[in-house]
């Protein structure tokens, strides 16, 4: 992606940030309704701000549904954003009340796909 404009108006510096903002979104296993609820928001609250904190990871506006979560997020350079959601999922299936047993008794996981999806 080309960085450099000629006479680009310096206003779009304010435009075009260098770090990327992702829009994430991630579902519960055959969308089983476990995460709408206040120790899973608190939960994500932490980690977020832990993240902030840090990693210097700021996570954005976010929903959580019954059975999926929106969220927007963006890091620094050494972000890897794949690495983040699995700990975020980690996070929350631990908030669920969900043991390491009881997640991977649910196909492997609790945000894995249905069968059905695959």
């Amino acid at each position: 992606m080309k960085r450099e404009f000629v006479r680009r108006p310096l206003r779009l510096d304010r435009l075009f940030y260098s770090r990327p903002l992702y829009f994430v979104t991630f579902c519960t296993y055959c969308r089983r309704k476990w995460l709408a609820r206040d120790d899973v928001h608190q939960a994500l609250v932490r980690f977020g701000t832990n993240a902030e904190r840090n990693f210097n990871v700021a996570v954005g506006r976010y929903v959580i549904m019954p059975e999926h979560v929106h969220l927007f997020v963006c890091g620094d350079a050494a972000f890897v954003l794949g690495r983040w959601v699995g700990h975020l999922k980690q996070a929350l299936a631990r908030a669920a009340g969900l043991d390491s047993t009881t997640v991977a008794s649910v196909a492997g996981g609790l945000f894995r796909p249905c069968p059905a999806q695959r």
